[in-house]
């Protein structure tokens, strides 16, 4: 029984699994929606990137849930997720772009004191 429910092809557990990860990226992606319509600025952009990010984790999340089951699903999770990853190093890099400049100007103030 618990080899059983471990097991990938025959755990219930598997697609419990998948299931309430494209749920939890649906609601990653409503609430960065209703970010996006709220904030300006540098937070406006960066949330908007992370909303199609999020778009993409969803996608890429039921492809893969599809692809247990239709093997044509099985390409649609490799894609979207390569599109996931490179909004997310986009993302990445502008916000450490943004983290050194905030780091520059700490350092420029401690220094004139």
């Amino acid at each position: 029984m618990v080899i059983e429910l471990l097991s990938y092809d025959v755990s219930p557990i598997n697609n419990l699994l998948k299931i309430v990860i494209t749920i939890g990226f649906a609601l990653a992606t409503f609430i960065l929606f209703q970010c996006q319509k709220r904030y300006g600025g540098l937070l406006h952009q960066i949330s908007i990137l992370l909303f199609i990010s999020a778009i993409a984790a969803t996608f890429s999340s039921y492809f893969r849930f599809q692809g247990d089951f239709y093997t044509s699903y099985k390409w649609g999770e490799s894609i979207v997720g390569l599109i996931f990853i490179v909004l997310s190093l986009i993302i990445a890099l502008i916000i450490r772009k943004k983290i050194q400049a905030i780091v520059h100007l700490f350092e420029e103030t401690k220094g004139s004191e």
